[in-house]
């Protein structure tokens, strides 16, 4: 899963491997224009964001620098940033082979019953468990279901849930959000 995705990244410049790792993890059509546009958006502060953390990087490398402007870092070492995502999709940050930071980026992902089946299969193939967000009554829910029991769930979700994953008995009910997780190993 993110192994692929890691050795990808190796070699791109920084704005690519940004919009490698949104895509990834949105699952949008690059080509549509609108997703496109949400994208570039998203990109843009992903990559302020990893600025930032250089600029701290920096900053507390040499207690002499008073402040290297955010612009005169990305001069420096844009073509030096490599990006890896680790087993929570949290975004590292290496310079020079040396890890110097971690973000998470925010991106409001869509997440469908297309989404969700993809999912849960890549946790079924690499041994993960799913967390899902469920809003019950503008309540969030944090719900993890282990890797043993993934085949019924996911079952379970596809004939209780449409495509928006608004359950179909309750439409208070509704997964806004899913992730792979390790939990508890």
């Amino acid at each position: 899963m993110n192994n692929e995705l890691n050795e990808k990244l190796k070699g791109l410049d920084l704005s690519n491997q940004v919009k490698t790792i949104l895509l990834y993890s949105s699952g949008l059509n690059a080509f549509n224009e609108k997703e496109g546009e949400e994208i570039s958006k998203a990109g843009d502060t992903f990559i302020n964001d990893i600025f930032e953390k250089m600029n701290d990087y920096y900053t507390k490398l040499d207690k002499l620098l008073l402040m290297i402007p955010i612009n005169s870092i990305k001069n420096i070492v844009i073509n030096k940033i490599q990006l890896q995502l680790d087993e929570y999709d949290r975004v590292l940050i290496y310079y020079k082979d040396n890890m110097v930071g971690m973000v998470r980026f925010m991106y409001k992902k869509e997440v469908n019953k297309r989404k969700l089946e993809c999912l849960f299969h890549d946790a079924i193939d690499n041994n993960l468990d799913i967390c899902l967000k469920i809003k019950n009554k503008n309540i969030d829910e944090i719900i993890i279901n282990k890797n043993d029991t993934l085949n019924d769930k996911l079952n379970y979700y596809l004939n209780n849930f449409d495509n928006n994953l608004v359950n179909i008995k309750d439409s208070n009910i509704q997964i806004t959000d899913v992730s792979l997780i390790k939990f508890g190993r």
